[in-house]
């Protein structure tokens, strides 16, 4: 059985792409807790798993570590794998990001206005959090929609705003507020440098994180397209991964497909079933994470890398698509 390495860019379908695994492969999933375990531990899962699930979420980049430090021995084991990837509208994909932040997690890890309470702060009851006036508390009072964000975000790479890993506590080290001030220490340091800051401010994330861990060569020079390297559109994933499961006995039998006579049409229907839409209809509509044009204009400009990818994705998924369809209706 053919291996597969999963490069899973965040809100491409990921669930639904889960969902037609074999329950029975071995998965080893690349992600934060795994890392923690070691370069020995991960370099052995990843040679003995049916499929490496790697997590491209910014915190894992556990590709580029151990092609770094033993190129030859990750380039053999590259090569003896498939490779895959979805690639999404990065307009879309960041409105989907910012609303799952937004349904998901009650708005807590958003970027946000400082909520800084001098009540709680000179409260005897409050606890070290609200001391500090933790910034990760988004209160609804204190929320700022995608596009004030977008404003932050355009400024922020087009002019002279501070880089979210810049290094605040080095400014103040002479005046030693960390000693006394839970403040100092937990907001003005981090909350320009948390996960989600940076996340939000990143640019073109689909394209680094792919050539990061999957190689450059894996989009300039796929092998052996759809069958061996794999990009595909996550606007058009039911059909293409039911093309991709129909015309590619690997794949195929790494999925609950494995062994049934199905027809293209039969499978799309049922890839359909397991689709899953993680965000409510209500959230959908929502204005809060909606960019208007002006905004959507200026992150197409800023993201061009991704937006180009995505568009090769678009393509080359409709060619091949088309080249299912002729090989169905020829059978």
């Amino acid at each position: 059985m053919k291996k597969l390495i999963w490069h899973h860019n965040n809100r491409t379908g990921g669930t639904t792409i889960e969902n037609i695994w074999r329950g029975d492969l071995d998965i080893f999933h690349c992600d934060k807790n795994a890392f923690e375990k070691g370069e020995n531990y991960n370099y052995e899962r990843i040679k003995e798993s049916d499929i490496v699930h790697l997590h491209s979420n910014g915190i894992c980049p556990l590709y580029a570590k151990y092609y770094l430090n033993n190129e030859k021995q990750w380039k053999k084991l590259i090569s003896e794998r498939m490779r895959m990837t979805v690639i999404r509208d990065p307009i879309s994909k960041f409105e989907s990001e910012w609303g799952s932040y937004l349904e998901r997690k009650n708005g807590k890890m958003l970027p946000h206005v400082p909520n800084f309470d001098l009540e709680k702060v000179n409260s005897p009851c409050a606890s070290s959090i609200e001391k500090c006036g933790f910034y990760l508390n988004q209160d609804k009072d204190f929320q700022i929609n995608i596009n004030e964000w977008m404003n932050i975000y355009i400024r922020h790479h087009t002019s002279n705003l501070p880089d979210p890993d810049i290094n605040i506590k080095d400014k103040y080290k002479k005046q030693q507020i960390g000693k006394i001030s839970p403040f100092f220490n937990q907001t003005i340091s981090e909350s320009y440098s948390t996960n989600s800051m940076r996340f939000f401010l990143d640019r073109n994330r689909q394209y680094k994180n792919l050539v990061v861990n999957l190689s450059l060569e894996f989009i300039l020079m796929p092998r052996a397209p759809f069958m061996v390297d794999i990009m595909l559109a996550n606007e058009n994933l039911d059909k293409s991964l039911a093309g991709l499961i129909y015309a590619n006995k690997n794949i195929k039998e790494l999925t609950i497909f494995r062994g049934q006579s199905i027809s293209f049409e039969d499978l799309t229907s049922e890839i359909q079933k397991l689709r899953v839409h993680e965000r409510s209809a209500d959230f959908k509509k929502n204005k809060a994470f909606t960019m208007d044009a002006c905004n959507r204009q200026m992150f197409y400009m800023l993201n061009r890398d991704d937006y180009t990818l995505w568009q090769s994705a678009i393509f080359s998924g409709s060619q091949f698509l088309k080249s299912v369809h002729k090989y169905n209706h020829m059978k």
